[in-house]
């Protein structure tokens, strides 16, 4: 093997997926399936799935039973821990169950017999567990023979979001473990411009930003087409503006809500879990929209339902307040909607300036008037959405992402 290579990817995540294509739900699940399905690397996906998942939620055990499984026809191993969150128990000083999930990784690794791995991993407050197995797989060169001043194995943190600014409760927690990444990580990769200028004094930072697979979102739509059928009855009025998220505290509510009151022509559709309760913010204005006559909500929908539903869609928005949190996402559904062919209308963040070409954004609040001009200009955003969708696959995003470790590993 070249110095300047890795035989396997390890990534390890508190965002949980099942290893299907359909229940992909986030960026570090699309750089895996493209990784282990289409580049045929080697991927160990660790679930790091915490008890507290349990209370009223039975089936998510059913999903993710605790073991090592090895799918069929490609080379993904998904390894399930059930255990305390590690967030809270670092926050509380209780013991993190690292000796466990180290023995379940290597054991599945060297079962496979990789030795050269690439490290990455999405919580902050396991650094102790990554720091673990950097340290077992130098140990393990040693005993080979191999010079320890020429190997490295690469240690990549993948940022997704604020996570202090999103968990203020912990906040100083998850503070000292980043300040500590530097230690054990050779480099940051974040989906957010504001988190990479955020990241850049602390360890080299890569921004990779979300993509989607266009080809999919293709694939549902036509096939729809042909079918005639209306994912969302044929009771809901035909021009629709599609929202997917969580439904919380990142939404411009009363800015939305004037956008839907002012448009009763328009189906306004929410695809996701509502998360907002009684005494939030602007509680009130939700329910407002929520018993409004042109809103529907779908509830969770998968990646296939989510594409069978934007096929059936005019227009995609994001109408994200302007808050710590949302200036540092980068909406993976902004993506989405183009390789669905979706015009979009999104608040200003950072990370959608680079889209001015294709979306159209909000410097103002005034969604009910972006709303009219893009429903009556869509014949102008249509070749740019396609030239857009066809730049930002994760095909690109994970050969940009290899090339960079593998830059780190020669240097």
């Amino acid at each position: 093997m070249n110095k300047t290579d890795f035989d396997c990817c390890i990534i390890i995540s508190n965002y949980l997926w099942n290893g299907k294509s359909k229940d992909q739900g986030h960026s570090i699940h699309y750089l895996a399936h493209e990784m282990a399905f289409n580049l045929h690397k080697p991927v160990f996906f660790v679930n790091l799935i915490s008890y507290h998942m349990l209370s009223g939620n039975l089936s998510i055990a059913k999903g993710f039973p605790p073991g090592t499984y090895a799918a069929k026809d490609f080379p993904l191993t998904l390894i399930n821990d059930w255990g305390p969150d590690w967030r809270d128990a670092a926050h509380t000083g209780k013991n993190q169950p690292v000796k466990r999930v180290l023995k379940k990784i290597l054991r599945a690794v060297h079962k496979a017999d990789f030795t050269d791995p690439l490290l990455i991993f999405a919580e902050p407050t396991t650094l102790p567990l990554v720091q673990y197995l950097k340290e077992k797989f130098l140990l393990q060169a040693s005993t080979r023979g191999e010079q320890l001043s020429s190997r490295t194995f690469p240690v990549i943190w993948f940022s997704s979001d604020n996570f202090p600014e999103g968990d203020p409760e912990r906040a100083a927690t998850i503070r000292k473990a980043i300040e500590e990444i530097g230690q054990t990580a050779d480099a940051i990769c974040t989906v957010s411009p504001t988190l990479e200028k955020l990241y850049q004094p602390l360890l080299p930072t890569l921004l990779l930003r979300n993509a989607a697979d266009r080809k999919f979102f293709q694939r549902v739509k036509m096939a729809m087409a042909k079918s005639g059928k209306d994912p969302l009855g044929q009771g809901i009025k035909r021009k629709r503006i599609v929202y997917i998220g969580m439904i919380n505290q990142r939404i411009d509510y009363p800015a939305f809500e004037k956008a839907i009151r002012e448009h009763p022509d328009f189906s306004f559709i929410f695809i996701g879990e509502e998360r907002i309760k009684p005494g939030d913010d602007f509680y009130d204005t939700y329910l407002s929209i929520q018993e409004a006559e042109n809103t529907f909500f779908t509830g969770f929908k998968n990646r296939q339902e989510v594409a069978e539903i934007f096929s059936v869609c005019d227009i995609g928005i994001i109408p994200y307040a302007l808050t710590p949190f949302n200036l540092s996402c980068g909406p993976l559904k902004l993506y989405e909607y183009a390789a669905a062919d979706l015009p979009t209308i999104s608040t200003t963040l950072p990370a959608v300036e680079h889209s001015r070409s294709y979306a159209f954004l909000v410097d103002d609040g005034d969604f009910s008037g972006a709303i009219d001009k893009v429903a009556a200009n869509y014949d102008t955003f249509k070749e740019r959405i396609i030239e857009f969708s066809k730049e930002n696959t994760y095909s690109a995003r994970v050969e940009t992402l290899f090339s960079y470790v593998k830059d780190i590993i020669g240097s």
